[in-house]
């Protein structure tokens, strides 16, 4: 409500088999969106990052928050090769 005049907002998380997915979207017009400003954006890249995941954001007919994060098994494989 702060950042935007959405109207709808939806929180989606999806368990796959190698990964945990994360969208969460709004209706609202983007406004000098700038990913480098602020701090809660980058915080949450930097949680991303910290488990080996990806995070994309999107503002074409909203915002949208993309998030992939692999199961914690396939994290720690990946620490060992």
């Amino acid at each position: 409500m702060k950042h935007s005049d959405a109207t709808r907002a939806s929180v989606v998380l999806r368990e796959h088999p190698a990964f945990y997915q994360l969208i969460i979207k709004d209706n609202g017009r983007v406004k000098n969106f700038d990913p480098d400003r602020g701090m809660g954006l980058k915080n949450m890249a930097d949680r991303v990052h910290a488990l080996q995941g990806i995070i994309n954001i999107t503002t074409e007919d909203g915002f949208a928050i993309f998030i992939s994060v692999p199961k914690e098994e396939k994290r720690l494989e990946g620490a060992y090769h």
